[in-house]
């Protein structure tokens, strides 16, 4: 977890935040959602977004056909004080891999594609070991082509403008990380290759095309690619944490992510796109099916991702699933094929895990989704639950003892970083409830976990000991 280094600032950011949650009410189309499940959506938002300290989000939820809600919550411009509103538009991140996927699809449903077509034959001046990789193997990443990111220096390249060839390029030389179609490794390389095919066949720019092809029949008037230099109505600042103080995300020049991750969006717009999914106003039933099967890898075995979607069947449903980060932005689609449910949450923070806080939303629509807190377990060593109970405490405090950790802990956190605790965790209120709910034992010593309420906000802890009972080690996050 983050700290500050400037307490004070991180104080009024949390009361601009708080104050922003609450600025803006519902967009409804047709039938109001009942007031339990507006209640219980607008709990869990204002609760998460408080807990990660983020900025700003947007909500929408899509619920048999219909768009059940979408909302704004907080701040989409922290300097300004400009509300989120479901217009707010948010740099999507890898969420724009399923459009990508779509339009292959769509090419592919034309005959101008095979999903076994080579991708050397399609794109010049490509490296010979890439002769045998397929736009398939691209879509569910299995190519073996390695993450050109790796080669970026995040601190400085991130802001060049390079050419589609200048970022293939990076990679070109380098062995690829297996056999085509031996292993499932997630690749921004194979969809930014992806969004070349897609250039080629089609004669248009990639965000030319998809707003001809998708983006403008479903209507979607805020989704485009990013151009950092356009004027962008709505436009939402994108936020990341120094510790636990607010600053503003690093630029990153839109060429880089491209295919794999170069989209804008809204929530109003992300609701258009959910009720699309399925339907033939884009493409045919057996397409969406190929879409959203395992891949399969050369032995036969299945993997979880399909084509722009992970794949997930948790709670016996069918659930497509994919979360979208860079840097200022956090944001995640679950898609239930079984269940016919919808969310997508958008958030301006940089790690906000907005995945997480779909989690507690499902069960509002769906009641055997419905999030159960981790249960407590027997506790057989009390003493150290107490120790750690006060560690606890003393971290929300901003204070502690430094002998209760080891060496290594006691650099990272003092004199200065043990203060900021309290920026995380104090604001919230008491520790009301500390309860057991994980114990492990290692070979250089256990892990206790805990569920944590102060005030109304629970986190889970994860205490890392050494034999000798030192604190080898303290994560903690909202639940």
């Amino acid at each position: 977890m983050l700290e500050s280094r400037r307490l004070q600032q991180s104080k009024r950011w949390l009361l601009i935040l708080l104050t922003g949650l609450f600025m803006l009410g519902p967009t409804w189309a047709a039938e109001p959602t009942p007031s339990d499940q507006e209640h219980e959506v607008d709990t869990v938002m204002q609760r998460q977004m408080a807990a990660r300290h983020i900025p700003g989000a947007a909500i929408a939820i899509v619920s048999h056909g219909q768009i059940v809600l979408t909302k704004g919550y907080g701040l989409a411009d922290v300097e300004q004080s400009v509300a989120v509103t479901e217009n707010t538009v948010f740099q999507l991140a890898s969420v724009s891999k399923q459009f990508t996927a779509t339009a292959i699809m769509m090419l592919v449903q034309e005959g101008k594609l095979s999903l076994e077509s080579k991708l050397t034959g399609i794109i010049d001046g490509l490296p010979a070991t890439w002769n045998a990789i397929t736009i398939r193997q691209l879509l569910n990443h299995t190519s073996g082509i390695p993450e050109f990111g790796k080669k970026l220096n995040f601190q400085s390249d991130l802001r060049k403008d390079y050419t589609e060839r200048q970022i293939i390029g990076l990679v070109a030389d380098e062995p690829l990380d297996f056999v085509p179609g031996a292993r499932l490794s997630y690749s921004n390389s194979g969809y930014f290759l992806l969004g070349m095919v897609i250039e080629k066949i089609s004669g248009m720019t990639y965000g030319d095309f998809l707003k001809k092809r998708i983006f403008q029949p479903l209507g979607m008037t805020a989704t485009r690619f990013n151009d950092l230099r356009a004027v962008i109505p709505h436009r939402a600042r994108g936020y990341t944490l120094d510790d636990a103080t607010l600053r503003n995300a690093e630029y990153v020049n839109p060429a880089i992510p491209f295919a794999a991750g170069g989209l804008l969006s809204s929530a109003a717009d992300m609701a258009k796109w959910s009720l699309a999914l399925g339907s033939e106003k884009l493409l045919k039933a057996a397409s969406w099916e190929e879409m959203w099967s395992p891949g399969k890898l050369n032995d036969g075995t299945t993997t979880n991702y399909g084509f722009g979607w992970y794949i997930r069947n948790k709670w016996s449903r069918k659930r497509l699933e994919h979360g979208g980060a860079i840097q200022g932005f956090s944001n995640d689609i679950n898609h239930f094929v079984d269940g016919d449910l919808t969310v997508v949450v958008l958030t301006n923070l940089e790690g906000a895990e907005a995945g997480r806080i779909e989690l507690e939303i499902f069960g509002f629509f769906l009641s055997d989704t419905r999030f159960k807190p981790p249960a407590p377990i027997a506790d057989k060593d009390a003493d150290t639950t107490k120790f750690l109970r006060q560690v606890t405490v003393s971290l929300s405090h901003g204070t502690g003892d430094p002998q209760w950790f080891t060496p290594v802990v006691q650099q990272y956190y003092f004199p200065d970083r043990i203060k900021e605790r309290k920026t995380m965790l104090g604001v919230f209120g008491p520790l009301t409830s500390f309860e057991l709910i994980g114990d492990q034992s290692k070979p250089d010593g256990r892990t206790r976990s805990y569920r944590a309420v102060f005030g109304q906000i629970p986190f889970h802890f994860a205490y890392q000991l050494t034999p000798a009972g030192k604190i080898a080690g303290v994560d903690f996050r909202p639940e």
